[in-house]
Formats: structure tokens, sequence, C-alpha cells
């Protein structure tokens, strides 16, 4: 039986670190646009159901947002360096 070749992992993909800044400023960009995006969504429904957000709340929210984002830069270059780790490992179980 031939050996199972595992699914490729998107991060495997990723550009060495000298090069991944690019990548982390770009899915930060897209996550704060899907936020930005869902965030209008939201008030769209609210004032539609008659439920009308005050410019307050409204405030509220985006900064809950905003905040979210804080931090994932951190987060994706954790991952990314985990990623990595866990392929050199399997890289010296094949050794």
């Amino acid at each position: 039986m031939p050996p199972r070749r595992r699914a490729p992992i998107m991060l495997d993909m990723l550009p060495e670190r000298r090069t991944t800044e690019g990548v982390e400023a770009t899915l930060h960009v897209v996550a704060a646009q899907r936020m930005a995006q869902a965030t209008v969504t939201g008030f769209g429904f609210c004032e539609e159901g008659g439920h009308p957000l005050t410019e307050r709340q409204k405030v509220a929210l985006l900064t809950a947002a905003m905040l979210e984002l804080d931090g994932l830069h951190e987060e994706v270059e954790g991952v990314v360096r985990v990623e990595r780790l866990v392929s050199e490992l399997r890289g010296l179980d094949r050794s």
C-alpha cells in the first residue's frame, strides 16, 4: 500500500519570514474589511428590524470590533511559527 499523502497545509505555502510581513498586513486589511462590512450589515439589520442603534451604540460596537483586530499580527505570526515547527517535526520523523 502506498504511503498516505497528507493534505497540504495552507501555511506551508507562505513565504519565509522575511516576506511574511506583507502577507500579515494583507490578512489584517482583509479581516478589517470583512469586520467593517459585517458591522455595516448589522447596523442595517437593526434599522430594518425597527431597532436602530444610537450613535453611542454604533461607536461602542465599532470600538469592540477594532479591539478584536488588535493583536491579529501576533496571532498570525504565532500560528505560522507553530505550523512551521510541526512541519519540521514531521520532516524529522521521515528521516
